[in-house]
């Protein structure tokens, strides 16, 4: 499985998108991912289900974002 969203990179589990520029949790999340990384991104909201399918995740890092909504 090599899918990784385009402006991340991802290593060991480790997807890492600090600092993209980021409005929107972003596509293509390898379903192996153990670890999420989009702290200093410009994310409002989380939408439904953003990260159901990964069933590896242990931890995302959402800090130094504009969230308003996350939705249930």
């Amino acid at each position: 499985e090599n899918l990784c969203p385009r402006q991340c990179r991802c290593v060991d589990g480790v997807v890492d998108c600090r600092d993209k520029g980021l409005t929107l949790i972003p596509e293509n999340i390898p379903e192996s991912a153990i670890e999420i990384r989009l702290e200093e991104n410009h994310i409002t909201q989380i939408p439904s289900r953003a990260f159901a399918d990964l069933a590896s995740l242990k931890r995302i890092d959402l800090g130094n974002n504009q969230i308003s909504y996350i939705a249930p």
